[in-house]
C-alpha cells in the first residue's frame, strides 16, 4: 500500500548535505527524516531508494524515480554546492 508524504528539504539540510554523497546530499537528509533512520536512504542523480518493512517484517528495497525538479535540484547542488529550501511529495510503499 502506497502513502503519499512530503519531503522538505531544509536550510539545515543544504548546510549539512554534502555534495554527490548519495546519503548524506540535502535530499538524502530530507528524506532519511521523513521516513526514518530504517528506511537506509539512498538517492542518486534519478531515484530515490529505500527499505520497508512489511507485516510479517520482511525487508524490501524499492527504487522510486524522483521528479524531475529534485533531478535538477541534485546535479545543481552536486555542481555548486548551493540550493535553496523546497519540498516535494513522493507516494511510497509503508
Amino acid at each position: 500500500m502506497k502513502k503519499r508524504i512530503t519531503i522538505k528539504v531544509t536550510q539545515e539540510d543544504l548546510e549539512l548535505g554534502k555534495a554527490g554523497d548519495c546519503k548524506y546530499c540535502p535530499v538524502a537528509l530530507a528524506a532519511t527524516r521523513a521516513m526514518g533512520p530504517e528506511a537506509n536512504v539512498v538517492v542518486t542523480l534519478n531515484s530515490l531508494r529505500y527499505t520497508y518493512y512489511s507485516r510479517t517484517n520482511t525487508p524490501h528495497i524499492v527504487l522510486q524515480p524522483l521528479p524531475v525538479a529534485v533531478r535538477n535540484f541534485i546535479k545543481w547542488f552536486d555542481d555548486t554546492g548551493m540550493g535553496r529550501p523546497f519540498s516535494f511529495r513522493l507516494a511510497v510503499e509503508k
